[in-house]
């Protein structure tokens, strides 16, 4: 029998951008994509001008918002449009 496994939102966060794009944290808590690898890890297929400009334009994230544990999908109790 398979443990389940407890995942966080943090966790897959610093999965992903452990091995895709390094996000970076400010002394005040948020955090951003690193703009020198937003074109080619997060935004690969749009035009280099526009990914420049959603690398320059994003919006800071709290770093503590990754720390919620999820422990339902949303979908199984939020159906909307069913």
């Amino acid at each position: 029998m398979l443990e389940r496994m407890k995942l966080t939102t943090e966790s897959v966060f610093l999965a992903t951008s452990a091995s895709l794009l390094r996000s970076r944290r400010q002394p005040t808590g948020f955090t951003y994509l690193d703009p020198a690898q937003f074109h080619e890890y997060f935004a690969a297929d749009l035009p280099a001008k526009q990914a420049a400009f959603m690398a320059q334009s994003q919006v800071l994230n709290a770093a503590d918002n990754f720390k919620a544990v999820i422990t339902t999908a949303a979908w199984r109790s939020n159906r909307v449009g069913c």
